[in-house]
Parts: C-alpha cells; sequence; structure tokens
C-alpha cells in the first residue's frame, strides 16, 4: 500500500520513475496536463484490492471517504507528529513556506477600575449603587468611588511560529487577561496601553479575530447537538480561509518540479482546501485527529443532558368564516404574527444577554403590546399619555387585522337589532373600539411585516454590538489592595527565575509550624471490588447504524481495592483502556517507573524516550492501534499477570472483615436534623439570592415598573361605572397585573431554581442535607418577593381565575350602581351584571382567599415532592 512505512520516502519521487506501474504514472501524467482550476480538484483514489481511478475530491463517495481516512489515520494513531510530518515534507519538497505568524507585545500594561471589600461583592444596595454610580460618571458629575487594580504591569514578550509556549502563574496574575489582550478581546472596561503586533501589524490594522482564536475555559455548546454536528456547522462557518491559494500554489510547484504526491494525503488535502457545502471528509478528519471519533454521534450534553467527557468538550471546544379566500387571508395575518412575535422575543434575549433579563424583559414587552394592544383595554379607555403605546403595539395591528377579516365576513352581515342598521360584525367592531374599515387589513400585515424587519435587524445589531452581561474578577480585599499598592511604590520589581518561584511559591521549605490541637479519632476504612460489570441501553443512533445488541457493556470485570493512606488515580493505579477493561493496576513508584517497567517488559512496546511524559507515553503505547500492531490484548496480557494475582489476594483479604473491626452503624441518615438543615438552606439560600442582582434587582425593579405602567393605564377605572364596556376595562386591568407580575415572577425564578436544583443533586448525593429541607428553603426565601360544561373543571381548578374573581368581587360584587349595557338603551346594577356575566358573588370572595392560599402550599408541596423524587439529570 502507498501509505506503508517503507514507501513514505518514496511517495515523493518523480512521478517519471516506474514505481506503480504504467497505468498509475499515465493517470498521473493525465491529471497533470488538466488545467490548474480541474487539477486541484481531481485525485487517484486507489481502493481496497489496490486498483487506481481517478475522482472528484468534492464529491467522493462514502466509502471512499472511509477507505482513504483510514488509511490516513491508522498512521495518526500510531504517531501523530509521523502524518503532520509527511504534511509538511510535501511543502518542502517544493519549498513552499506555511504562513506564519510571531506575536509581540511591548511595555503591555491592562488597569482595570474595580470596587474593593464589601463594595465589590454582587449584593442588591451595591448593584444600585453601583448603576448610579455608572449614570453619574457618564454625566461627568461624580467619579465613583473605583480604585485603580493593575493587572499587567509593563511586560512584553515574543510568541514565536511553530513553537508551543507554556503561561504560567498562580491565581488572579493576569494570564487570562493577557491572552485576551494577544487575542485582541479584552473587554471595553479595561484600560490597555502598550502595543500587541502581528508580524510587525498592529491590532487596528486587521481583524485579529480571524487570525487567532481564544479557547475560554467553559465549553459553551448546544447540549442536544451531536459532536459530529457541532463540527460540521463550524466547518461550513469558517470556510476555507488561505487553504485553496495554497492549494493552487502547491499544485503549480509539484507540477512543475515532477513530483508525484501521495495519493491519500493529495485527496485529504483537496478536501480541506476546497471546503464547500460538503464538510464530511474534513469534519471526520478532525474527528480522528481530536480522538473523538468514538463519541462522534453522542450528543455534547450539558449539566442536566449526560454527554461527552470534560476532555472531550475541551477538545470540541379556532372556529373561522367557511370562506375559504378569508381563511387564507387569516393565514396570512398568523404568519406574519408567528414571525414578528419570533423576531420580538429574539430582540428580547440579545438584549437581555441572560436568561433570567431576557425573561423579565419578554414579558414587560408582552404587556406593552397586550395591554395596549387595544384588547385588555379598549381604544377609548386608554389615556392620552398612553394612546402612543396603543400604535406602537404590533398586536393592536395583528388584531385589527384578524377581526376586521372575520367580522365583514358573510356569516356576520347580519342586523344587530331592531335600534341600528349596523351589521352584527361592524357592531361588535364598535363596542370594542376595532376599526371597522376593510382596508385595516392590509394596513395590519404591513405593519407586521415592518416589525418583522425592524426586530431582526435590531436583533443582528444588539447580538454585535452588545458584550455579555456581568464582569467576571476577583473580589480584591482593602487589604490586598494596599499591600499591591505597597509594594509597587516600594522600589525596584524583584526579578526571580521561574524554577525559583515553582520551587519557593506554596511550599512548606524554610516555614515553621507550630502543632497544636487535638487528635480526632479515625477509623481507617477499605474498599474492595471485583468483577464489576456495568451495561447501558444501546442509543438509538448507533441501532441505526446496525449495531444489534440491546445493550452496551461500559464496564468489563473490574477488580480492585480503595486502601487507606494510598492515593488510587484512575489513568495510574488503576489503568483502563477503551472498552471498559484494566489492563494495569498497581503502585506507580517514583516518575512512574514502576508502571513503564510493566509495559517495557512486554515484547514489542517500544522504549521511553527520555524526558518524554509519562503520562502521554503509556496512552500511545496502549492505544487500540498499537495493539493491533503488536497482535496482543494488554487486558489479556494484565490477567496473565503476577500483579492481577496479587490483587485478587488483596481483594480477597480486604472484603472479609478483620476480628478487632466494627460494624460501620450512623444513628441517622444525615449529620443534622431536619430543622438545622432547613436553617442551613436557608442561610445558602439568603446569600446566593441577595449576591443575584440579576435576579433580585430586575424583578424588583420590573415590578415597579409595571405597577406604575398599570397604575397611569388604568388611573380611575375603578370610579367609571357607567357602561358595561367600563366593567371589561376594570376586569382587564386587574386581569393584567395578576397575570403579567405572577408570570413574570414564575419565569424569572425557574432559570435560578434550575441552577440550583443541579448544585442539590451533587450536595444531596454526598449526604449534605435532604430534599424536603431544601425544597422548603427554597419556597421560604421567595417570601420575601411575594405579596400576599367539559373543561369548566379548569376554571376552578386555575389560581389566576380565583385570584381574579376575589378582586372582582370584592370591588364590585356589592354595588348597586346602575351600568348601561353595550346596546346604549337598558341598564342594570353592577353586582347583578358581575354575577349574570362573570358568576362573581360577593359571598364568596373568603372562599377565593383560601383558594388562592391554598395554592400557594400546594406548589409548594409539589416542589418538594418534586426535588425529593425526581432526577432530572439524563445519561
Amino acid at each position: 500500500m502507498w501509505n506503508s512505512a517503507e514507501n513514505l520516502s518514496a511517495r515523493s519521487a518523480s512521478f517519471r520513475s516506474d514505481d506503480g506501474g504504467d497505468e498509475e504514472a499515465l493517470r498521473w501524467a493525465a491529471l497533470e496536463r488538466l488545467p490548474t482550476y480541474n487539477r486541484v480538484r481531481k485525485g487517484i483514489f486507489r481502493n481496497i484490492v489496490g486498483d487506481l481511478k481517478e475522482i472528484n475530491v468534492e464529491k467522493l463517495l462514502v466509502e471512499e471517504r472511509k477507505v482513504v481516512l483510514d488509511r490516513l489515520v491508522s498512521s495518526v494513531e500510531d504517531d501523530c507528529e509521523r502524518f503532520f510530518d509527511r504534511m509538511r515534507r510535501r511543502f518542502d519538497g517544493v519549498e513552499l513556506v506555511f504562513p506564519k505568524i510571531e506575536v509581540r507585545f511591548q511595555h503591555l500594561t491592562v488597569e482595570s477600575f474595580v470596587y474593593v471589600g464589601s463594595r465589590a461583592l454582587p449584593t442588591i444596595p451595591n448593584f444600585i449603587f453601583n448603576m448610579t454610580e455608572a449614570l453619574l460618571r457618564k454625566l461627568h458629575i461624580y467619579p465613583g468611588g473605583r480604585r485603580k487594580l493593575t493587572i499587567l504591569d509593563d511586560i512584553s514578550g515574543i510568541i514565536r511560529p511553530s513553537r508551543l509556549t507554556l503561561l504560567l502563574g498562580p491565581p488572579s496574575s493576569g494570564k487570562t487577561t493577557l491572552l485576551l489582550a494577544l487575542a485582541g478581546r479584552l473587554g471595553t472596561d479595561l484600560q490597555m496601553s502598550g502595543t500587541v503586533t502581528y508580524n510587525g501589524h498592529s491590532l487596528k490594522e486587521f481583524v485579529p479575530q480571524k487570525t487567532s482564536s481564544y479557547v475560554s475555559q467553559q465549553d459553551w455548546h448546544v447540549a442536544e447537538m451531536t459532536v459530529r454536528e457541532t463540527l460540521d456547522f463550524s466547518a461550513h462557518c469558517q470556510g476555507v480561509g488561505c487553504k485553496y491559494d495554497m492549494l493552487l500554489e502547491l499544485s503549480r510547484r509539484e507540477k512543475l518540479a515532477g513530483i508525484k504526491p501521495d495519493e491519500d494525503l493529495d485527496i485529504l488535502m483537496k478536501a480541506l482546501a476546497l471546503g464547500g457545502q460538503d464538510t464530511s471528509l474534513v469534519v471526520e478528519y478532525i474527528l480522528k485527529i481530536l480522538g473523538l471519533d468514538i463519541c462522534a454521534d453522542t450528543l455534547v450534553g450539558d449539566e442536566m443532558l449526560k454527554g461527552i467527557s470534560g476532555g472531550q468538550k475541551k477538545r470540541l471546544t379556532t372556529g373561522f368564516d367557511p370562506n375559504f379566500t378569508r381563511c387564507l387571508r387569516q393565514f396570512l395575518v398568523y404568519f406574519f404574527l408567528h414571525q414578528m412575535s419570533l423576531a420580538l422575543f429574539r430582540v428580547m434575549g440579545s438584549l437581555g444577554r441572560s436568561m433570567i433579563v431576557a425573561n423579565t424583559f419578554g414579558s414587560f414587552a408582552m404587556l406593552v403590546v397586550m395591554g395596549l394592544g387595544g384588547y385588555v383595554i379598549s381604544r377609548d379607555s386608554i389615556s392620552s399619555g398612553w394612546i402612543w403605546g396603543f400604535w406602537i403595539s404590533p398586536l393592536m395591528y395583528a388584531q385589527n387585522a384578524v377581526s376586521v377579516n372575520e367580522f365583514l365576513g358573510h356569516s356576520w352581515d347580519k342586523r344587530a337589532g331592531n335600534h341600528t342598521n349596523l351589521s352584527l360584525g361592524k357592531a361588535l367592531l364598535k363596542a370594542r373600539s376595532l376599526f371597522p374599515q376593510s382596508y385595516w387589513y392590509w394596513i395590519g400585515v404591513g405593519a407586521l411585516l415592518g416589525y418583522t424587519v425592524l426586530f431582526n435587524i435590531l436583533f443582528t445589531i444588539f447580538l454585535t454590538y452588545l458584550n455579555p452581561l456581568g464582569k467576571r474578577q476577583a473580589v480584591v480585599s482593602e487589604e490586598e489592595f494596599q499591600e499591591r499598592d505597597r509594594r509597587k511604590k516600594g522600589g525596584e520589581p524583584v526579578v526571580i527565575q521561574l524554577r525559583q518561584f515553582l520551587e519557593h511559591s506554596g511550599s512548606l521549605k524554610g516555614k515553621c509550624f507550630e502543632q497544636r490541637g487535638m487528635v480526632l479519632p479515625f477509623q481507617p476504612l477499605s474498599m474492595s471490588f471485583s468483577n464489576i460489570n456495568y451495561y447501558v441501553d444501546v442509543p438509538l443512533e448507533l441501532k441505526q447504524q446496525g449495531v444489534l445488541e440491546d445493550r452496551l457493556q461500559l464496564l468489563v470485570n473490574i477488580t480492585g481495592a480503595f486502601r487507606p493512606g494510598v492515593l488510587t488515580a484512575l489513568v495510574g493505579l488503576l489503568f483502563m483502556k477503551r472498552g471498559g477493561e484494566v489492563i494495569y493496576a498497581g503502585p506507580l513508584g517514583p516518575k512512574s517507573y514502576k508502571l513503564i517497567e510493566y509495559f517495557e517488559a512486554i515484547e514489542g512496546v517500544p522504549k521511553i524516550r527520555p524526558g518524554y511524559n509519562p503520562a502521554a507515553w503509556m496512552l500511545d503505547v496502549t492505544s487500540s492501534a498499537e495493539e493491533n500492531r503488536l497482535g496482543v490484548d494488554f487486558a489479556e496480557v494484565y490477567r496473565r499477570s503476577n500483579i492481577f494475582q496479587r490483587n485478587k489476594e488483596l481483594v480477597e483479604i480486604l472484603s472479609k472483615p478483620n476480628r478487632e473491626s466494627k460494624d460501620l452503624n450512623f444513628p441517622t441518615k444525615y449529620s443534622q436534623s431536619y430543622i438545622d438543615q432547613f436553617l442551613a438552606c436557608l442561610w445558602k439560600q439568603n446569600l446566593s439570592y441577595w449576591r443575584n442582582p440579576q435576579y433580585t434587582a430586575v424583578r424588583f425593579f420590573y415590578t415597579v415598573i409595571i405597577s406604575l405602567m398599570l397604575g397611569t393605564i388604568c388611573w380611575r377605572f375603578g370610579s367609571k361605572r357607567d357602561t358595561q364596556q367600563e366593567i371589561f376595562n376594570a376586569m382587564g386591568s386587574m386581569y393584567a397585573a395578576v397575570l403579567f407580575i405572577g408570570v413574570t415572577n414564575g419565569t424569572a425564578v425557574q432559570p435560578v431554581v434550575s441552577v440550583e436544583r443541579f448544585v442539590s443533586y451533587r450536595e444531596r448525593a454526598a449526604g449534605m442535607y435532604s430534599a424536603l429541607p431544601f425544597a422548603f428553603a427554597q419556597v421560604a426565601i421567595e417570601f420575601p418577593y411575594s405579596i400576599p360544561i367539559w373543561w369548566r373543571w379548569y376554571y376552578w381548578a386555575n389560581p389566576v381565575a380565583w385570584s381574579l374573581y376575589g378582586l372582582l368581587a370584592s370591588q364590585y360584587g356589592d354595588s348597586n350602581k346602575l351600568v348601561k349595557l353595550s346596546d346604549g338603551v337598558k341598564s342594570m346594577p353592577i353586582r347583578l351584571l358581575v354575577k349574570d356575566v362573570f358568576g362573581f358573588r360577593h359571598d364568596f370572595v373568603g372562599v377565593a382567599a383560601f383558594m388562592v392560599v391554598t395554592f400557594c402550599m400546594m406548589f409548594a408541596l409539589i416542589f418538594a415532592y418534586g426535588i425529593k423524587s425526581f432526577n432530572f439529570q439524563k445519561r
């Protein structure tokens, strides 16, 4: 085969030499005669039986793609450096130099203005003070109480190409800030001085984000996408850059020099450079190089959805008018209403920039568009100070378009009564202060289309220019800040070598500790396990690929022990290979020499090179490719070894208790009582809520703003009781207040509870507390934020209905004032109108109040039961 080790040097020989037969020489000669544009899109493919054919690289079949990758990847697993060396030697053969970038930074200083001490904590008062100071600072009225903190202080250096630069330093030494500065991604709140150049060009002369990449400490991915889909999306977005131009030049020089490349490597490099819509070969290549091919069809996952491991994630970094025309017109309105709604909530999400703030903004937008849209409150009842909200509400245009299209139809073309000549449809439109003209349909459609375009433009602008909320920084104490300032002003900086820093920083040399205190009683415990097997259900994706088994075995006969005083590492003392089998379990020894001796004793395993990392070496020599090359099963070698026999004997000894040992006995499941658990959880929840201004402050301000809005919009609604419509307006205002304040608080608390729930899984698994105290503490901490014929049953099961019942019945249920009905002629007492139209009775107010309290208690119990019984983490 072409990619055998013996032929690696011969692959770059002239195509005129007879090393592959006349057929191969003729095919390469024919390929060489093609124009450059066609030549870079063609390749010579050798199938598994050795036959050759010319193929289009952009249209590789699945089988061809698999053969090429399998032949290339086998050498990658043996030695990844050898594979990249083959690519480099192809460029070196025609003296084509890879583009290289040298990064220089001179006198780089980064400073920030921060709050010191307790003012740096994210509490509600601090949040309010910070927002006020920011406003006054913008107006140049008051500079604020922030202190200047130097993060990077006059540093210089060079990042040379083709070298791996290691950045070391203790926490809060500025490592992340330096990386962000070099990548051109510093936040706008940081002040930078000095110069950063790429090959002599400053960051303002080009787009550094397209030249360098910064890998964040957090692995943010879409949990519901697989690894392959994530890489495929990235490949479509990033394009090929300058690879295509390099490929053209490489092909031209090889033609002039008469060089015939490795056909598999040639196909891969052309696929990498051409890109296009079909990125399958590129994605498969990246999966193999990063070692992600074993989890390619696994969901990425997150805290709640089991996915790939942390290391793998880091590498991945209605009843209408029966008229068909009107039905189509109604569908058109709803289509544009749907598009407008999606665009509106995209804007809210991009403007809010966090789940809590975005939910709050979304609820506020819903209040404006619904409360002032002419449905909850009629147009004639909106005050002149708020009428602008009616005209800018997208829902107003949608409602008028839908209403005009429906109520001007044939089914509604009947007289409304003996006292009017209006049709029933027009009378209904006028009674609700809707526009009765037919052209309002097209006005509504046009307005919805315009809002859709406007909101999508705003979404793009906000997404481009707004940075994420929050500022990640360590809390600097007043003493530490003064110590930094004293060291800075004290004189010349102290220069020490890295070796000295690592030897003395945080070490115990030269320090004396006074031994004091008391010795606590400690009972050493050991844990042994023998022949552990673990199975999971085969995922649906694997079954679709032809896997017939129903269960997948992840652990195979795992035997070992954990002993007191012995640190057991899952990659060392207990070493497992892919497939869940143990291949070594024993002592490491200083610098892992015992583990190295064990594997070097196996015939064919290469010796470790001087200075090579033992952890990387043992992973290399025990890979699946190495097992296939040597023809051995490391798990079977371990089972035949003396170490395995000693481990079995050790497990047998540890599995039998000593005569002097006592049975483990715990009087209670938890260390603390339920009351103490509740108080501890309540204390923790108080700190969590108090230091979450995005949740607490936003809810507080939103409630105040909503109250002011509803108060001004519905001013004196309760005193207007002359017409039926005025009673409806008062009911609509109560409905809006109950619904929006309740829904907003509910949507705001859901992300917080989601995070708290995930933390509770870990803490409950550690036996810190029970589910019930945690749940009741979560409910109790919310008290300061609260102010105390078929489907008819659902009405009585709806807490909003009971809240509205109590409000309306208490205000109007005992009023005997006459109110004019919608026909403009008849009148009746308000209490009868409320009772006959809505079924609200004044003597039922006490029951309504009791039901509202009951719902609160019921939801608290349901929450507690859910926290205790349900686990939403998925494997």
